[in-house]
Order: C-alpha cells, then structure tokens, then sequence
C-alpha cells in the first residue's frame, strides 16, 4: 500500500470525515498502491475538514475542460515521495451520474450510501457489493444510452455495432467489474438494498437492465432500457433530454476542436497555481538528465510536461521551430566557408542566442497556459563555460556589437519559478566521466561546484554525490513544493460602521508591500470570452448595470490571474473590498446569480488563507452611521429601514463565512463593540 494513501485514509479517520471510495471497488487494490485514481466521495458535512487535510498535505488541486460542467466533482493531486508517483483524487460530494460529457443525473442517495459502508481490510471505507453493483447498472446504462451513441462519428457508431455483435456492448474493465459485482452479491441483499438506499429505482426496470447488461449483445436493448431509465431518473435530473443532446454536442466538438488546434495541455490537467517553468543546471556527470527525465516521468501522467533544451535548442529530436536563430546560424557558417572565420563566428553565436532566446520564449508560451516546462541547463551571470556569450571571450574587442547583442539575448533569458542546481565534486565527475577531457570537465563542473546560488531567489542545491533515489526525491519535493506556491490572500470583511476602513489603514502602515484592493486588467479579452455571461448580468440589474457588471468582473478577472499563476508565492494580498465582499453584494442584489457566484467563490477560497469579520450589534452600528460625517446610503433613514438594511447584508455575510468554513478557510470574528480600537488593531496585527 502506497505510505502517502495509507497516512492520507488515516487522517479521515483521525478528523472523522465521512468518506468511502464510492467505486471501481474491483480494482481497490490498484488504487491503494497508487495505479489508479481514488474515486472518494465525502459527506458535503465534511468539506470543509477535507479541504484542510488537503492543504496540511499539500495536496494540489487540477483543473480540466469538465470542471465547467461537472458539479461537486473535483481532481486534487498528492505526492508520493516513497513511490516517487502522483496520487490523483477524485473528490466527489455528489453522486452526479450520465454520460461523461453531461453528467445530468444527480442521485439522491449520497447520506444512504455513506451510512451503509464497511471496512475494506480494514484499510479504506467502501460500500456494501449490493450498494455498488445497483450504481454500477444505473451508470452502465447511462453510459450506452442513445445519445452518447449518436454524438460519435459514424465510423464509430459501425464500430460499436461490430463490436456489440463480436464481443458485446459493454467491453474490457467495466465488465470485469460488472461480472465481479454480479458474483459477489447477494440476492436477498440486493432486493433489500434496492429498498434501502435507492427507493425511487423500480425493481422491475432494474432487472431488466441487469438482464441487458448480462446478454451484453443489443444495443437496441440497451437504448430501449436506459430510455426507461432516464425516464425514472427525471426528477433528479437537471435539464431535459434536448437540452442534454445540446450541451453534450457543443462540448464534445470543443474538445475535438482542441484536438484539431493540437492544444495538447489542455487535453491533461492543469496545476490550480498555473504552469510553471523548472530549469535545471549541474556539472559533468551530476545526473541532470537522468533527473530531468525521472521529473518529466512523474509529472506528465497527469499534467502536460515539455523539457527544452536551452543549451542546444535545435539538437536532435526538438521541433525545428527556431526558424530565425537557425537561419542565422548557417548564414555565419557559410560565411566560414568563404574563409571569413571570425565573421562567420560571431553570427554563429548570435544565432545560437536567439535560438535560445526563442526556446525560452516558447516556455513562456506553455507556462501561460498551463503546462510545465522542463529547461534543461539556462544561462546564469555564475557560469561562462556552458549556455554564456562567447564573442567577447573567444574574438575580443573586435566584434563589440555581435557581443553585446548576444549578452543582451542571454541576459533577457530569465524568469524561471525554479532553479535546481546539481552540484558534484569535479573529482568525482572525473571518476564518473573518464572519456570526457578532464581539463574542461574540471572547469565546467568546477564553476558550479565552487559558485555561491545563496542568494539566488526559488533556487535549491542539491549536492549529488549522494545515492541516486535521495537526489531524485530531493529534486521531486522541491519540484512539488513550487507547484503548490500561491499568494498569500486574506480579506477584512465587516459591516458599515464596525471599524474596517480603520483596520484597513493601519494594516497598511503595518504591510505597506501589500495589495488591498481587486484590479481589472485584462478587461477586453476577459470580457470577449465571456460575453454571455456578462450579457445576463447586464440584462438583470437594471439600472445598476455597470457596477455589477464591474463588481463581477473584478472577480473573475482576479480568479481566472490566480489560475494562470501569475502572483508568486511572496505576493501578499489583504483585501479591503476583496472577492469575497463583491461576491456578497451580488449575491444580495442579484440573488438569481447566487448558484453562480456561490460556485466561483468556492475555487477562490481554495487560495485564501484567512478571514477576519468585524462585528458590533445592530443598533450600535446604526448610531455610529448616523453620528459620522462620512455619507452611506441608510444615513439617518428610518431606524426600520435601516436594520432590515443591515440584516440583509448580515445574512449576507454569514452565508459568505459559512461558505469560507466549508472551504477549509480559517475564520476569525472580532467584536469591535466589546474591543477598544487599539485592541481590535493589535488582534489583527497577531491575524495578519
């Protein structure tokens, strides 16, 4: 059994969440050890324990294309260290069932289906054989109705024709599993079970399904009885069977249309900090490829992972993309041919720095959307043997401009999230390179050894003349820890009155560095792809349209730049009016957006640290408006009107922190009616 899963199962029992790994029990064994992802599902009660076991863990959290459509279903990420593996987790806090490009079905069964769980081995909850296997027929049907069917091109619906007629409709491990179901329950069981946990489901129906799967031969059969079942199922559905047609249409083609684009890292998963960029240096014999190859291994099962070549980006096996540096690479070799030596090696050079340059470029590229990116060797001021200008070393003062630009080019290749560097005794890289010239190994490997990287920023040094295993495993923690970096973000929340624009101005006296309020940058794309959304809310407020159009949008904008990575792990945020405030307002003037917003919110809090929520009782805060000279909309209203004003937005607020709660995010209240303003500002101060 894998350590990281044994010490994860462990902990939800020590914080007593109620869980059980929900399916895909046949293989259990396979997910234990790590070779297979963990279905679990978990009590909505539980969230938030579960999302704070999460971060403890440093379990990571990855996004796909069906985390816009799927509800409650979520993909997190632990590391292995042991194993050297990731450990994905399916989290789930429904059970939403269908087909895998609309999971339209939500069964109401989830506290049923948790009561009856047993101990496997007394390692991990799941649910009784009986339990499963009915869950198992509802999904097999689901899965083979008529409209999965008919989204698929046509040579492959004869493919699926040929195949129900050869071998069956359902094929390969789900049968395995449906056999093994089948054998394993108990028929008094299963009547009872059908009674128990799935009162809705008419047995009648369930037996003929069970009959259907069992002949696994007609798919005329399978769309007539999972028809009838969907048709059983409607009042747990969210929308028609149209309106599933058309959703499931669109976002099939949307994945295809990637496909086409070849937008290969959105076909993984990607990291909920952003891509990142990890570069890697070392001396002669240090182990930098292995190591790179070991990391690449690790990583790519779930998120896209590209390794370039800084050092020679054009070297066998990499794309010929760097078109301009190779163009100007030959150039000066041919140059070189006509007997102009130093000329043509001046261009040389240069050209093989803009290659690097347009390598480095191309990083970024992937960065940005989501992938992880691989630099193996980088140019750095402490190193001038490997991937460092060479016209002013090798040439003189007699190609100064070619010098120049070729230290400018090297110079701008810089930004990575993370430097390794492998550091190995020039000795022993002689004893475990004996075919390499020991004179330039003793100079490259001893320009690494002897450097000083202390003062370097995201940099770890490894020295490898330690066993191979402890190296790796040193390189993958670090790795890890960079992908699971983020902002540290907490927000100031509190009625009128209660103190928070004070609180706010001596917090940024004590953290003048950091950022107190939401920007809008990126407005017009952001806008462009999301025009429909936007174009509802514009439709529903009326005439307060541009101020929520710019409340929500301040929102999304804020989450969509956490998602990309683009704050490091040193930006501080302490929000005056932050995500959670605007998402309040929102929520109180336009509840018919409270399903949405609500959600959203959830994926912000995942990066939040903290909450703190000033508070006084009512009437205190309604004396203290009216007696200020600052203006507010409820100023000297009617006392009546003034509370039903402050209730609202109170309730507002508390379903906001319940939110937070549920989210694993820390919660900490303030009365600044029983505390002096000195003593609120030094709570904080210990908060902040």
């Amino acid at each position: 059994m894998s350590k990281f899963i044994e010490n994860f199962l462990n902990e939800l029992d020590e914080r007593d969440i109620n869980y059980l790994h929900w399916k895909s029990n046949t293989n259990i064994e396979k997910a234990l050890i790590g070779e297979d992802d963990l279905d679990i599902l978990v009590d909505p009660k539980d969230k938030g324990k579960i999302y704070q076991l999460f971060k403890e863990f440093n379990i990571l959290r990855g996004y796909s294309e069906k985390d816009s459509w799927q509800n409650e279903i979520f993909h997190f990420f632990g590391l292995d260290i042991d194993a050297q593996k990731m450990i994905q987790i399916h989290l789930h806090f429904l059970l939403e069932v269908g087909y895998d490009f609309d999971k339209s079905v939500n069964l109401p069964i989830v506290q049923s289906y948790l009561e009856r769980r047993e101990k496997y081995d007394n390692r991990v909850y799941i649910p009784t054989v009986e339990n499963e296997y009915i869950l198992l027929i509802i999904r097999l049907m689901l899965k083979n109705a008529l409209l999965p069917f008919l989204l698929h091109f046509p040579k492959k619906q004869y493919a699926i024709y040929r195949r129900a007629k050869n071998r069956g409709v359902v094929v390969g491990s789900a049968y395995r599993e449906y056999i093994d179901l089948s054998e394993r329950s108990d028929r008094k069981a299963l009547d009872k079970a059908l009674d128990t946990t799935y009162p809705f489901m008419d047995k009648k129906l369930f037996y003929a399904c069970e009959e259907v799967i069992e002949e696994n031969n007609s798919l005329k059969e399978y769309f007539e009885k999972s028809a009838q079942m969907k048709a059983l199922l409607k009042p747990y559905s969210y929308h028609s069977k149209f309106v599933s047609f058309y959703k499931s249409f669109f976002r099939i083609n949307q994945t295809r249309l990637g496909k086409v684009l070849k937008n290969r890292v959105k076909s993984k998963k990607i990291p909920a900090n952003g891509g990142k960029i990890i570069a890697f240096v070392g001396g002669d014999g240090a182990g930098k490829s292995s190591n790179i190859e070991k990391l690449s291994s690790v990583l790519s099962h779930h998120y896209f992972v590209k390794t370039i070549h800084i050092g020679r980006p054009n070297q066998k096996g990499e794309p010929k993309r760097y078109f301009l540096g190779r163009q100007i690479r030959n150039f000066g070799k041919l140059l070189m041919r006509f007997k102009l030596q130093d000329l043509g090696t001046a261009i040389n050079h240069v050209g093989l720095a803009i290659e690097r340059k347009q390598a480095f470029m191309k990083a970024q590229k992937i960065k940005t959307q989501g992938g992880i990116v691989i630099l193996d060797r980088i140019p750095l001021k402490e190193v001038n043997r490997m991937d460092a200008p060479k016209i002013a070393r090798e040439l003189g003062r007699s190609y100064s401009w070619f010098a120049n630009l070729e230290k400018k080019l090297h110079e701008s290749i810089a930004g990575v999230d993370q430097l390794i560097v492998l550091k190995l005794d020039p000795q022993i890289a002689i004893q475990r390179r004996p075919e390499d010239d020991a004179d330039e190994l003793l100079i490259r490997s001893g320009q690494i050894w002897n450097a000083d990287f202390s003062k370097r920023k995201n940099t770890t040094v490894i020295n490898t003349d330690n066993s191979f295993k402890h190296v790796e495993d040193r390189v993958l923690k670090s790795v890890w820890k960079t992908l699971n970096e983020k902002p540290k973000i907490a927000e100031l929340l509190g009625l009128a009155a209660t103190g928070k624009s004070t609180v706010t101005n001596h917090l940024k006296e004590t953290h003048p560095h950091a950022t107190f309020a939401l920007g809008n940058q990126g407005v017009a794309p952001f806008l462009l792809k999301n025009s429909c959304k936007y174009m509802k809310i514009l439709l529903k407020s009326r005439d307060k349209r541009v101020k929520f159009f710019k409340d929500a949008m301040k929102v999304d904008i804020f989450l969509q730049q956490l998602k990309e990575g683009k704050f490091d792990e040193n930006r501080e945020f302490i929000f005056d009016q932050g995500a959670i405030f605007y998402t309040m307002k929102l929520m109180v003037e336009l509840p018919e957006f409270e399903i949405l917003y609500a959600k959203e919110l959830e994926e912000l809090l995942s990066y939040y640290d903290k909450v703190v929520f000033l508070e006084a009782p009512l009437e205190v805060l309604s004396k203290r408006i009216n007696g200020r000279e600052r203006y507010h909309r409820i100023k000297n209203l009617d006392p009546a009107l003034q509370k039903s004003f402050l209730e609202e937005h109170l309730k507002g607020y508390e379903k906001m922190l319940e939110i937070c709660t549920k989210q694993g995010v820390k919660v900490y209240r303030i009365d600044t009616h029983k505390n002096s303003i000195a003593e609120v500002e030094e709570k904080t101060d210990g908060l902040f």
